[in-house]
Protein backbone atom coordinates (compact mmCIF):
# COMPACT_ATOMS: atom_id res chain seq x y z
CA UNK A 1 0.00 0.00 0.00
CA UNK A 2 3.01 2.34 0.87
CA UNK A 3 4.23 1.87 -2.28
CA UNK A 4 1.90 2.28 -4.38
CA UNK A 5 1.35 5.45 -2.22
CA UNK A 6 4.59 6.69 -3.46
CA UNK A 7 6.13 5.27 -6.33
CA UNK A 8 3.54 2.63 -8.13
CA UNK A 9 0.33 4.64 -8.43
CA UNK A 10 -1.59 2.42 -10.98
CA UNK A 11 -4.80 2.90 -12.23
CA UNK A 12 -7.12 -0.15 -11.61
CA UNK A 13 -10.86 -0.04 -11.64
CA UNK A 14 -13.47 -2.80 -11.89
CA UNK A 15 -16.90 -2.80 -13.68
CA UNK A 16 -18.20 -6.54 -12.40
CA UNK A 17 -19.15 -7.29 -15.61
CA UNK A 18 -15.88 -7.92 -18.04
CA UNK A 19 -14.06 -8.65 -14.47
CA UNK A 20 -14.27 -11.15 -11.60
CA UNK A 21 -14.72 -8.10 -9.35
CA UNK A 22 -17.86 -7.06 -7.87
CA UNK A 23 -19.37 -4.70 -6.77
CA UNK A 24 -17.82 -2.03 -9.20
CA UNK A 25 -15.38 0.43 -8.46
CA UNK A 26 -14.22 2.90 -10.65
CA UNK A 27 -10.63 4.59 -10.07
CA UNK A 28 -10.94 8.03 -8.51
CA UNK A 29 -7.26 9.63 -8.00
CA UNK A 30 -8.84 11.94 -5.25
CA UNK A 31 -10.46 9.73 -3.31
CA UNK A 32 -7.04 7.15 -3.73
CA UNK A 33 -4.97 10.85 -2.76
CA UNK A 34 -7.40 11.11 0.29
CA UNK A 35 -6.69 7.74 1.14
CA UNK A 36 -2.77 8.11 1.04
CA UNK A 37 -2.74 10.76 3.34
CA UNK A 38 -4.62 9.52 5.52
CA UNK A 39 -2.82 6.23 6.20
CA UNK A 40 0.39 7.38 4.94
CA UNK A 41 0.84 11.17 4.91
CA UNK A 42 2.19 10.92 1.70
CA UNK A 43 0.34 12.06 -1.29
CA UNK A 44 0.76 10.15 -4.40
CA UNK A 45 2.81 11.18 -7.63
CA UNK A 46 1.22 9.34 -10.61
CA UNK A 47 3.79 9.88 -12.91
CA UNK A 48 6.91 9.42 -11.13
CA UNK A 49 7.67 5.85 -12.28
CA UNK A 50 7.67 7.64 -16.02
CA UNK A 51 9.83 10.42 -14.93
CA UNK A 52 11.87 8.64 -12.89
CA UNK A 53 12.92 5.92 -15.24
CA UNK A 54 12.07 7.47 -18.68
CA UNK A 55 9.03 4.96 -19.01
CA UNK A 56 9.10 3.07 -21.93
CA UNK A 57 12.04 4.91 -23.56
CA UNK A 58 14.09 2.21 -23.73
CA UNK A 59 16.82 3.56 -26.30
CA UNK A 60 19.59 2.38 -24.07
CA UNK A 61 18.08 -0.47 -22.88
CA UNK A 62 20.02 -4.21 -23.77
CA UNK A 63 19.49 -7.51 -23.14
CA UNK A 64 15.77 -7.35 -21.72
CA UNK A 65 13.08 -10.21 -22.18
CA UNK A 66 10.05 -8.32 -21.64
CA UNK A 67 6.69 -11.10 -21.38
CA UNK A 68 3.32 -10.39 -21.77
CA UNK A 69 0.13 -13.02 -21.01
CA UNK A 70 -3.09 -11.75 -22.45
CA UNK A 71 -4.55 -13.16 -19.66
CA UNK A 72 -2.71 -10.46 -17.10
CA UNK A 73 -4.38 -7.36 -16.05
CA UNK A 74 -0.81 -5.88 -15.74
CA UNK A 75 0.08 -6.37 -20.08
CA UNK A 76 -2.41 -2.74 -20.38
CA UNK A 77 1.00 -1.18 -18.80
CA UNK A 78 3.46 -3.48 -20.35
CA UNK A 79 6.25 -3.30 -23.22
CA UNK A 80 4.47 -5.27 -25.96
CA UNK A 81 6.42 -4.29 -28.97
CA UNK A 82 10.41 -5.60 -29.07
CA UNK A 83 12.44 -2.33 -29.09
CA UNK A 84 15.71 -3.72 -30.98
CA UNK A 85 17.36 -7.10 -31.31
CA UNK A 86 18.20 -7.67 -27.77
CA UNK A 87 14.79 -5.90 -26.16
CA UNK A 88 12.75 -8.11 -27.32
CA UNK A 89 8.35 -8.72 -26.03
CA UNK A 90 6.77 -11.79 -26.53
CA UNK A 91 3.23 -12.27 -25.92
CA UNK A 92 1.92 -15.38 -24.61
CA UNK A 93 -1.45 -15.33 -25.80
CA UNK A 94 -2.74 -18.46 -23.18
CA UNK A 95 -0.44 -16.74 -20.30
CA UNK A 96 -1.10 -14.98 -17.01
CA UNK A 97 0.41 -12.54 -14.71
CA UNK A 98 4.47 -14.41 -14.24
CA UNK A 99 3.22 -17.27 -16.14
CA UNK A 100 5.97 -18.20 -17.91
CA UNK A 101 8.32 -17.71 -14.58
CA UNK A 102 6.61 -19.73 -12.49
CA UNK A 103 8.34 -23.85 -12.36
CA UNK A 104 7.56 -25.84 -15.52
CA UNK A 105 4.26 -28.02 -15.06
CA UNK A 106 3.23 -30.62 -17.54
CA UNK A 107 -0.19 -28.75 -18.00
CA UNK A 108 0.86 -25.58 -19.02
CA UNK A 109 0.34 -24.55 -22.36
CA UNK A 110 2.33 -25.57 -25.26
CA UNK A 111 3.26 -21.70 -26.34
CA UNK A 112 4.57 -20.56 -22.64
CA UNK A 113 6.86 -23.27 -22.95
CA UNK A 114 7.92 -22.05 -26.41
CA UNK A 115 8.23 -18.31 -24.56
CA UNK A 116 9.96 -20.21 -21.77
CA UNK A 117 12.80 -21.83 -24.12
CA UNK A 118 12.90 -18.20 -26.50
CA UNK A 119 13.39 -16.71 -22.98
CA UNK A 120 16.52 -18.95 -22.22
CA UNK A 121 17.82 -18.61 -26.16
CA UNK A 122 17.84 -15.03 -25.07
CA UNK A 123 19.87 -15.82 -22.09
CA UNK A 124 22.36 -18.12 -23.58
CA UNK A 125 23.02 -15.25 -26.44
CA UNK A 126 23.80 -12.66 -24.04
CA UNK A 127 26.04 -14.96 -21.68
CA UNK A 128 28.14 -16.13 -25.16
CA UNK A 129 27.90 -12.88 -26.61
CA UNK A 130 29.53 -11.23 -22.96
CA UNK A 131 32.03 -14.08 -22.61
CA UNK A 132 33.42 -13.45 -26.12
CA UNK A 133 33.74 -9.80 -25.37
CA UNK A 134 35.95 -10.98 -22.33
CA UNK A 135 37.92 -13.15 -24.63
CA UNK A 136 38.58 -10.01 -26.55
CA UNK A 137 39.12 -7.32 -24.24
CA UNK A 138 42.17 -5.21 -24.69
CA UNK A 139 44.54 -5.95 -21.14
CA UNK A 140 47.24 -3.56 -20.18
CA UNK A 141 49.52 -6.93 -21.11
CA UNK A 142 48.21 -6.95 -24.78
CA UNK A 143 48.14 -3.16 -25.02
CA UNK A 144 52.12 -3.45 -25.15
CA UNK A 145 51.82 -5.74 -28.43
Amino acid sequence: DYQWCTEMVQPFSSDGEHDMFWPPVPFDLAASTKGCQQQWGVTPRPYWVDLEYGAKNLRGATNIVFSNGLLDPWMAGGVTKSVSPSVVALIVEEGAHHLDFMFSHDLDPAQVKQVRETEREHMRRWIAERALDLQHRITPETALV
